[in-house]
């Protein structure tokens, strides 16, 4: 198993012990502070063999925390005890149920006739799909993805299709995934835990 990402570069690699021992002779990995109680926070990358493009400080967006502790098989590197994902990859459903954004994905991937799309929950009962069509929207094409998101948030959401001409924010970023509930929802299962 290896942890890495696109941006930041491979960070670390799975040892016989099955640590995840951080490649530190060219990868520094911080952790920003997560809420109160929580022992892991956002992974923070620096690069250090990057030089066409110095990557200093990248904020991943990917949450997971350092184990301190040495490792049994023997290595002196640093490791990670976890990588928990991303907080804005998941979304809620109104019944409280926390679900990873892939399984809004493969709806939308299975969709004919998408270029882009974007998932937005904008709260607990209300979400929006933006999509760019190659040429126009069905109805039919509609009418799945209504009935398919109604499905996987439990009937207890509205479910609002938009076409747009681009998904991609300012930057050209392109997120699949934005969920305007799940920091507070993730924050508020990590303290009660």
């Amino acid at each position: 198993m290896e942890y890495g990402c696109r941006d930041g570069g491979l960070v670390a690699l799975e040892c016989p012990a099955g640590a995840l021992h951080i490649a530190a002779e060219g990868m520094h990995v911080e952790v920003l502070p997560g809420a109160p109680g929580e022992d892991g926070g956002e992974l923070v990358l620096t690069n250090l063999e990057s030089y066409a493009l110095p990557i200093v400080r990248y904020r991943s967006g990917d949450i997971g925390a350092l184990d301190p502790a040495p490792c049994s098989c023997g290595r002196g590197l640093p490791r990670l005890s976890r990588v928990d994902g991303r907080r804005t990859d998941f979304l809620v459903t109104p019944s409280g149920k926390l679900m990873h954004a892939l399984a809004a994905i493969y709806i939308l991937r299975d969709v004919p006739g998408l270029r882009e799309f974007q998932v937005i929950q904008e709260a607990l009962a209300h979400v929006r799909v933006r999509v760019v069509p190659v040429s126009e929207l069905s109805p039919a094409a509609r009418d799945s993805i209504v009935t398919r998101m109604s499905r996987l948030f439990e009937g207890g959401a509205r479910i609002e299709v938009e076409v747009a001409e681009s998904v991609a924010s300012a930057s050209g970023k392109h997120r699949y995934v934005i969920s305007r509930v799940a920091d507070a929802h993730v924050s508020a299962l990590a303290g009660a835990a």
